[in-house]
């Protein structure tokens, strides 16, 4: 996966923002969709029967979808907020991403940061 653009990680982060929903699940809903904005706009059957989505989850992620505009007013707040700090996200997919996070059990899937990295 090349680097994420800006709806993508707005993407990812209501993803991520569904209880329930980790890096593991992350990952499985990625391998089955191969991006963020159709794991979104899938439907309960589909969602269902990616590994460790059960139906309440797969109802969790239709429901972020429907409720996406607010999701989205507030996440782009806070990506402004960190990016006038001259920050940066750099998510698993990303060349800086440091190898040696990668190796552990359960890596974070988003690295927010600020200067030099």
């Amino acid at each position: 996966m090349t680097k994420l653009s800006y709806e993508q990680l707005i993407d990812l982060q209501i993803l991520l923002s569904i209880d329930g929903i980790g890096p593991v699940k992350i990952k499985h809903l990625i391998h089955k969709f191969k991006k963020f904005e159709t794991i979104l706009s899938s439907d309960l059957q589909t969602l269902s029967q990616v590994e460790g989505i059960n139906v309440n989850l797969a109802k969790r992620i239709i429901n972020a979808q429907r409720e996406r505009v607010s999701s989205e007013s507030e996440i782009k707040k806070r990506f402004d907020k960190l990016f006038k700090m001259n920050g940066q996200i750099i998510t698993i997919w990303d060349s800086e991403y440091p190898q040696i996070l990668k190796k552990i059990y359960d890596p974070p899937i988003i690295l927010y940061t600020i200067g030099k990295f």
